[in-house]
């Protein structure tokens, strides 16, 4: 169950209600405010790049779901991040806040402010393109997850794109016809 602070309350009984979300990926901070946002010692930038959250209901029982986040990679600022280093199984967390009528975020004295709506492992990216966009698929998996998956890595695409996405080494394996020798003189 989430406590809301008063301040909260009151705000979600009116109808002056401004939410934003704060969305800490591995080596990205954003925000869906219409500029920077700091917040408990970090800043989330305003890039203006998150198209869409899945949507996903927060539950207190547990489950192994996903959550996908879409951004724009028409400036290709988090594709260059992303594309860096491995970040599959680095905590991601996403917040809600509230924005009061001058534009800051809501917090109590307490410095409580932003709640935490998922809190989840970074499972892959992969880049979706068409001739009029291009986004990226974020996908952040619950750690209960990671009970569902069978142990070990196969020598398949599937298992190479958890650790590495977008390579496709494997892609075209099935078509190698020749013949292996080991040792031996033949």
């Amino acid at each position: 169950m989430i406590e809301l602070t008063p301040q909260y309350r009151q705000i979600l009984e009116s109808d002056q209600m401004r939410p934003v979300h704060l969305i800490k990926l591995p080596g990205l901070n954003l925000t869906t405010a219409p500029y920077d946002i700091s917040w408990g010692g970090t800043t989330y930038q305003a890039l203006g790049i998150v198209i869409s959250l899945d949507g996903k209901r927060n539950t207190s029982e547990i489950s192994a779901n996903t959550y996908k986040l879409t951004l724009s990679n028409a400036d290709q600022t988090a594709l260059s991040i992303l594309g860096q280093n491995n970040y599959f199984g680095l905590p991601c967390r996403i917040f809600i806040g509230l924005l009061d009528d001058s534009g800051n975020l809501i917090q109590d004295g307490n410095n409580d402010g932003p709640f935490e709506f998922y809190s989840g492992l970074f499972d892959s990216w992969v880049v979706n393109e068409s001739s009029t966009k291009s986004t990226i698929e974020v996908t952040i998996r619950s750690h209960w997850a990671a009970f569902e998956r069978k142990a070990g890595r196969w020598t398949n695409t599937e298992s190479q794109q958890e650790q590495y996405p977008g390579d496709t080494i494997f892609e075209y394996a099935h078509l190698s016809e020749s013949e292996f020798k080991w040792g031996g003189t033949d």
